[in-house]
């Protein structure tokens, strides 16, 4: 039987409809642990849009709140990011701290 995996799509997505993605960094970092106990694939926490919604709109540094969420998310590391990110950025997050 094949292995099924899950990505996580939560800190993404899903305060983009209810809060225009107002969702601060302080208000994810409380979960990141929890997330990846849970075992998933892929933990995705910013798109293209986060970055001028943190800078703009919520005076926050998009890449701290990578470099926060990767260091409360351990096992998932290699996969917190977000494909627009990586690709159409050609942008490496940093994840060291």
């Amino acid at each position: 039987m094949k292995k099924m995996s899950f990505v996580d799509t939560t800190l993404r997505d899903g305060h983009h409809s209810l809060w225009a993605m107002g969702m601060r960094t302080g208000m994810m970092a409380p979960v990141g642990e929890q997330l990846d106990e849970i075992g998933f694939k892929s933990i995705e926490v910013c798109g293209s849009g986060h970055l001028r919604k943190c800078i703009r709109e919520l005076k926050e540094n998009p890449w701290e709140r990578i470099r926060l969420m990767a260091n409360k998310i351990k096992k998932n590391t290699d996969h917190l990011h977000d494909v627009t990110l990586r690709h159409r950025l050609r942008y490496n997050p940093p994840f060291s701290s």
